[in-house]
Formats: structure tokens, sequence, C-alpha cells
């Protein structure tokens, strides 16, 4: 059994597909695979009956691993992007407000007046069981509410952080509430350590690769022997007291931006594993016609902003620790 997972991983692949064939979809996989063997990534690809894909899901790790992460990813995709938003319930931002809960405390709302009003999902507290209200436009990347003006900082701006997928409704908790931790740290480590802007929350250490132990320093070196280029591994640590790591793959060639892999779990050696094989992931994929675009996309935005010397980029990593 995985760490993080209640299932063996027979269990959850088979509940896995008794979904899919409920949803009449199939399945096919690619894979690549690190040039010391160490690690694999795995790209599940869904369809409909009319050979229409649907969904596109991805796995990282070693043995099952990358198999099951990626066909739970596949499921995970579907769902978020099958997401519907009905105009006929609108609430104002006041109403919202009035509901009183921590997630509510977003900046995007406040930018907005209260007579506002917003198309909004309904949710269930878990642990009161309560219904509660949320914005749309907050939680779905692909959603644009009319309610907010273009010419507003909230316009496109969307959180999707804490989206994950399970065979049970603990896994998928615990990998929601991993995948926040982890979004909020390493958005934290760069407002410190790459824009210079005060803090306190997070500080960030290198770590010396030959330290980690025998089978993480394997993953290590399967990437770093991928790529060819230097490869640095970040610990994070937040308030939250959750090992977090990160792992840059310097830019080479004609990549603008470095790539880049990151993982929070209890387990510190699971969230260094995640870390490495998230950056191996990428790596895998990077030449993927949906990557080029994106890659295209970014090129046309950083091209407009003066180069910076190639020893002030190293300089983001030197200081770190």
């Amino acid at each position: 059994m995985q760490i993080e997972r209640e299932m063996p991983d027979a269990d959850a692949h088979t509940n896995w597909l008794e979904l899919i064939n409920r949803l009449h979809l199939t399945a096919d996989y690619r894979m690549w695979v690190s040039a010391n063997l160490a690690l694999q990534t795995v790209q599940c690809i869904l369809s409909d009956s009319k050979k229409q894909q649907v969904s596109v899901g991805m796995g990282k790790g070693m043995n099952h691993m990358p198999v099951l992460g990626a066909e739970f990813e596949s499921i995970e995709h579907l769902f978020y992007n099958s997401q519907t938003h009905s105009a006929k319930q609108r609430v104002l931002v006041s109403q919202i407000m009035e509901q009183d809960l921590d997630f509510l405390d977003d900046p995007a709302l406040n930018q907005l007046s209260k007579n506002t009003k917003l198309t909004v999902d309904s949710f269930v507290d878990i642990e009161s069981s309560k219904e509660v209200y949320y914005p749309s436009f907050l939680s779905d990347v692909n959603f644009i509410d009319d309610g907010v003006s273009i010419n507003n900082h909230a316009y496109q701006y969307a959180s999707d952080s804490g989206y994950a997928s399970g065979s049970t409704v603990n896994e998928a908790l615990l990998h929601s509430i991993n995948e926040l931790i982890e979004r909020d740290s390493i958005s934290r480590f760069i407002i410190k350590y790459g824009l210079g802007i005060k803090e306190n929350s997070v500080t960030a250490f290198k770590i010396i690769p030959k330290s980690l132990p025998k089978d993480l320093y394997k993953i290590y070196l399967g990437l770093k022997d991928t790529v060819d280029t230097e490869v640095i591994l970040v610990k994070v640590i937040n308030n939250y007291q959750i090992p977090t790591y990160f792992t840059a793959v310097l830019s080479q060639g004609s990549d603008i931006l470095p790539i880049y892999g990151s993982g929070s779990s209890v387990d510190e050696r699971y969230a260094v594993m995640r870390s490495l094989t998230e950056a191996y992931q990428l790596v895998s994929v990077k030449k993927g016609s949906e990557s080029q675009q994106l890659r295209k996309r970014l090129n046309l935005i950083w091209s407009e902003i003066s180069p910076i010397e190639e020893d002030d980029v190293s300089n983001f990593y030197k200081k770190v620790g």
C-alpha cells in the first residue's frame, strides 16, 4: 500500500476502473522512464464512446505509483472541468461574507462592492454539515463571472488550490490539504527569496543531495542524469510544520523558465520524493504540444521584460539557506 492511501493498489485501481466503466470511458496510457530507470512518468488519457479525449492525468514515481497517480488525476481533472454553474444562483457579496467563514477572507472578494451579485456554488462543510456558498469564479479557473468588471483586479482571478481525488474521503481530504499547504508555502517561498519581499512565515534551506537517504538519492540522480543540468532541492519550513520541498531544474537553451516540482506531506521522505518526481514529470512532457504552446505564451510574456544576467538568476538560489 502506498503512503497516504488507505486502500491497497489493486483495490484502488479496481475502484477507478469501475468508475470509468460506469461513465462509459476508456483509458490509454503513455510512459516515460528516466535515464537510470529509477523514475517513471505515466499519462492516462480518458476518452468517451466517440473516441473524443475528455481528460488527461499525470502520475510519477516508481512501481505502481505513477499508474495510480495518473488514473486518479484523470478523474480529478474530468470532474473539475465538468463543473457547471447556474446563473440563477446569484448572491450578493455582502451575503457571502455574512457566512463568516475563514476561507472567505480572500483579497479578490475585498476588491468587490458588497452590492455586487456573484454566481455561487453550494458546498457542504464536512465538519458542520452546513451548506455554504462560494463564488464560482474563485473555485473554477475556467469560469468568468459577468458580475466582475474587466477593469477590476478580481477579473479572471481564481484559485483551485486543494482540489484532489482519492479512493476514500480521507484520502481525498489529505491530498487536498497537502496541495493547499504546498502551494501556499511555495508561493511564500518565491515571494521571500525570489522577489525579496519580507515574508516571515517561511524559511528555506538548500539540501545537499548526497545527504539524502539512498533511495531518495537514487531518485535525485534519475532526474539529474536525465536533464543533464543543475538540479536544486530546497526544504521550505512553514508555519504548518508540514514538510514541504521544492525542486528546480535550471533552464537550458531556449527554456526561459526553470522546470520545478514541489511536494508536501506529513511524511518527510514522501514530500522529498513528490518534489523530485514532479520535476521529472514536467521534464518528461515538456516537449508535448500543450507544453510547447504554454511555453510560447510564456515566452511572449517574458520577452517584454528586460533580461536578467545569468549570475543574477543563480543568486536567487544562492540566497536560500
